[in-house]
């Protein structure tokens, strides 16, 4: 005995074992998608966090080197300070500042720009130092030429009362 309606039973079971298994799918891939999906994020979160870390960690070295390189070049021209090794200690800080960041980092042309601040301000206490020299060594020559003068005008005079005694001399000598 078969039904009559055989046909459209199976029509119908089919139907709903397609529908079931869509509407399954559809269930296992939302779960599939919810967890793997922040699995993923995650991954890039992490690398993106530990980029950002290294770009921290980056930028507080160079602004402790760049503190110690503003202390060295205070002192740099500080009475006793031997000014020569002093600059000598400031390239090397600058260079290895220098070498610690990579071209390829975002801000190079900022951390460069910095370096080259300080490389100028170096070089601009050079030259005050040596204006300085300059301005002693002029010092004591104005000094020099203060003192030959008095020497001069000293000499004038001794020589004028020279020529007076000579000539009081020759007057008395001559009738």
């Amino acid at each position: 005995m078969e039904p009559i309606n055989n046909h459209a039973r199976r029509k119908g079971f089919a139907l709903f074992l397609l529908m079931y298994t869509v509407t399954t799918g559809l269930l296992i891939l939302g779960v599939f998608f919810h967890y793997q999906v922040p699995i993923v994020e995650n991954i890039m979160l992490r690398r993106e966090l530990i980029y950002h870390g290294s770009r921290m960690e980056q930028q507080q070295q160079f602004g402790e080197a760049l503190g110690k390189v503003r202390q060295q070049l205070a002192i740099v021209n500080d009475p006793g300070q031997n000014s020569g090794y002093v600059d000598q200690i400031i390239a090397t800080m600058l260079a290895g500042m220098r070498n610690r960041i990579t071209p390829q980092a975002s801000g190079f042309t900022f951390y460069d720009d910095i370096m080259q601040c300080c490389l100028s301000l170096q070089q601009s206490k050079q030259q005050l130092r040596e204006c300085r020299d300059a301005q002693q060594t002029i010092m004591a020559l104005k000094m020099e030429v203060v003192q030959l003068q008095q020497q001069l005008d000293g000499k004038s005079r001794e020589l004028e009362n020279c020529r007076l005694l000579m000539m009081t001399n020759h007057a008395q000598t001559t009738p």
